[in-house]
């Protein structure tokens, strides 16, 4: 009889440890929420070379190209272009993007810090320049996001 007091309040100590277990974990993602978002409107700031592209409809990539981040597409406008260059699909973690278009995958490393972004690849910018014998050079691209009319400071 002992035995089986023992055996059934060991089992009421698990599951008690379970439903605490899981309490504590939907607490944790409640709290990713808040993690600042890529999307919105961003501008090229600055860049470690010149003249970029991106393949195959986007070239030059220089100070003032716009990108937007909605949802899951990612839009790059050349210029105060009102239609843009190219459009991909977007998957982003904790500090990668895969930019995605029909079967290719770029991936970026990112690193965002308030308003600024620096994208890091060594596939999804191409350096435009036939005399650069180095084909994969990883690319920095520094962006600042846009603010928005309405927002207050």
């Amino acid at each position: 009889m002992k035995h089986c007091f023992r055996l059934f309040r060991s089992w009421i100590f698990l599951f008690l440890l379970l439903l605490i277990g899981c309490s504590n974990y939907k607490n944790l993602t409640l709290r990713n929420i808040n993690v600042p978002s890529l999307s919105g409107e961003w501008r090229v700031a600055a860049q470690l070379v010149l003249p970029l592209t991106i393949k195959p409809k986007c070239k030059p990539i220089e100070k003032g190209t716009t990108f937007k981040f909605i949802q899951d597409r990612f839009e790059v406008y050349l210029d105060t272009a009102w239609i843009p260059c190219d459009v991909f699909h977007f998957k982003s973690t904790k500090n990668t993007i895969s930019f995605i278009k029909e079967d290719m995958v770029w991936l970026c490393f990112y690193e965002l810090t308030g308003s600024i972004l620096k994208l890091k690849s060594t596939d999804f910018f191409i350096v435009n320049n036939p005399d650069t014998s180095a084909t994969m050079q990883e690319v920095v691209v520094t962006l600042m996001k846009k603010q928005s009319k309405n927002s207050f400071k």
